[in-house]
């Protein structure tokens, strides 16, 4: 993916989500995207959702994406929710079904931390399930070089909780993203 061979070079942290979305209007993938947060009172009404839609005024031709998150959620879970709709904003539906099979067969050893699954089911059974989506998300805003820098530190000098404000994630994927099994995700994902 693009996206992700973009970011994966950078070693400051946090990604931020503008600069994502910068440069999927850049790259040209849509015209505009809009966030929206949700009030809801259980955020598992809306998980993140992303709806695409073209302009239909004369004066204002092009594609829009408006992209709706749990304002109730912690800030760390609204950038992960966001960066997977974002995501989804790269590909026609094509690739991005292909995309999602790689990653799928990718990840088949890959169990997700029971701290992380546990919160996904929280939010929406729908995001629990799309576990590709969520992994897509994590290797966009921890990226294979910052991983790399910081992956010698790692418990020895810094903790899960310590990393994760960092990245800005949550801290239970960190265990995840600084595994072996991680790093050979990586590779396929971002070939450096």
């Amino acid at each position: 993916m693009v996206i992700l061979d973009h970011f994966s070079r950078h070693t400051r942290l946090p990604i931020k989500i503008d600069n994502v979305i910068g440069f999927i209007l850049e790259a040209g993938f849509v015209d505009s995207i809009l966030l929206h947060p949700v009030e809801d009172d259980d955020p598992a009404e809306t998980p993140g959702v992303l709806l695409r839609r073209k302009r239909k005024v004369p004066y204002a031709v092009g594609h829009m994406a408006d992209i709706a998150y749990p304002a109730r959620l912690p800030p760390y879970w609204q950038r992960l929710i966001c960066a997977k709709e974002l995501l989804h904003l790269e590909s026609d539906e094509g690739q991005w079904v292909r995309t999602k099979e790689t990653v799928s067969r990718l990840i088949t050893g890959i169990v997700l931390p029971m701290s992380a699954a546990i919160e996904l089911a929280k939010i929406n059974v729908e995001v629990g399930i799309d576990h590709s989506g969520i992994l897509l998300a994590l290797a966009l805003l921890f990226p294979r070089d910052a991983r790399d820098e910081l992956r010698p530190l790692y418990d020895t000098v810094l903790s899960d909780e310590q990393i994760s404000a960092l990245a800005e994630i949550p801290s239970q994927f960190i265990p995840l993203i600084m595994s072996d099994a991680w790093g050979g995700v990586l590779d396929q994902l971002c070939p450096a």
